[in-house]
């Protein structure tokens, strides 16, 4: 069986979601000070993970995907990120103050805006 660019994303996904759980359960300190290290500058770790996000986009898109059957996805994975953060939402909720927020949110809330009425304009309007 050839791999097209959504098995390859997958297995990656896969992989790495093996790796993250075997850490966890083997070691959790560990992956609490990969997880600190990694994010220890969080300018870079954002920068490289967006342009990450557009290469998948990308591939999702030349795969055959839609921005709607994308968006409809990104509720599942969503909603699964919100089980696991919810219980820690209250003390990331207490930090965070709206000014520092929009001065290092701005291009990310631009991108999303992009992403809603591409997602609007083939969903009502193609």
């Amino acid at each position: 069986m050839a791999f097209g660019p959504i098995e390859i994303l997958a297995t990656i996904m896969i992989v790495v979601g093996i790796v993250k759980l075997i850490t966890f359960i083997v070691n959790p300190k560990g992956l609490i000070n990969f997880a600190k290290k990694f994010y220890a500058k969080p300018v870079t770790i954002s920068v490289i993970a967006f342009i990450l996000a557009i290469v998948v986009l990308y591939y999702l898109i030349q795969a055959g995907m839609t921005i709607v059957q994308i968006f409809a996805v990104a509720i599942f994975i969503s909603l699964v990120m919100i089980t696991k953060m919810a219980m820690y939402a209250q003390g990331i909720i207490k930090q965070i103050k709206i000014k520092e927020f929009w001065k290092k949110q701005w291009f990310l809330v631009i991108f999303w805006v992009v992403l809603l009425i591409w997602a609007i304009k083939e969903l009502f309007f193609a």
